[in-house]
């Protein structure tokens, strides 16, 4: 009668919290060593989950021939990427469009694709309609797998968002020194006008960089209160606005 043939799977490797399948053949009982990740240490083909990278030892043995035999293979355990998402900023009127950003993967995949210029790259821009849970991908060389979460929120109330400041400070200390919209985002057709107590127009601009730095004709105006009116296209549609704001000296 031939000699038994014992063999054992060969060398693999999981990522870790994976699991790999080990084989060995060739005799009647099996008993792997260490037990530690195994689902069931007694049998030829147990589910291996190490933790660590883990060398594992079987001891086979037949009955007819009563033979022994050991053999053993290897199991590498490779981390998983510490995938990080974030996001540049939320969407409001004044910003339509937000970047995306993923890290510590080689390759990713974005979800939903909604909204996104381009799922599978790490810093894709996006413009939701609403509020958005936005979830990254991301595989290491290994082809490990690791997720993580960005929420990008929406606030498209036309209102609240394009409220003003109700006072600056023409200074020369570059902090509040000019009244203006520049903050606004995208703005089209601007009738932007400036009025002092008596009803003398002040400022006028129809170009949204363009503020009120506290002059008129060159001369430094009052510390005094002012009316401003303003009309727009913006992202958010059409606004008219008009309110006060104080120069203070």
């Amino acid at each position: 009668m031939p000699a038994p043939v014992f063999t054992i799977s060969p060398d693999g490797s999981v990522c870790t919290v994976a699991s790999l399948q080990l084989t060995a053949s060739g005799g009647d009982s099996y008993m792997w060593e260490p037990a530690s990740g195994l689902n069931n240490p007694a049998i030829s083909n147990p589910v291996a989950t190490p933790e660590t990278t883990t060398s594992y030892t079987v001891t086979i043995h037949e009955n007819t021939c009563n033979q022994t035999g050991v053999l053993s293979t290897t199991v590498q355990v490779f981390a998983l990427q510490d995938v990080k998402a974030s996001s540049s900023n939320d969407l409001t009127c004044s910003e339509g469009s937000s970047q995306l950003n993923a890290t510590g993967a080689y390759t990713y995949a974005w979800s939903p694709a909604t909204g996104l210029n381009n799922s599978n790259i790490p810093d894709p821009i996006t413009t939701p309609g609403n509020t958005t849970l936005y979830t990254v991908t991301g595989e290491d060389i290994n082809g490990c797998i690791n997720t993580n979460t960005v929420t990008v929120k929406t606030d498209f109330n036309m209102n609240a968002l394009y409220l003003k400041a109700n006072s600056f400070t023409p200074n020369g200390d570059y902090k509040n020194d000019c009244f203006g919209i520049k903050d606004w985002g995208l703005v089209q057709n601007l009738d932007f006008s400036i009025y002092n107590r008596f009803g003398e127009r002040v400022f006028h601009t129809n170009d949204a960089g363009t503020c009120w730095d506290g002059t008129y004709h060159q001369l430094m105006q009052d510390a005094d209160v002012y009316v401003y009116v303003i009309k727009a296209k913006t992202a958010c549609g059409n606004i008219e606005k008009k309110g006060t704001v104080t120069l203070i000296r």
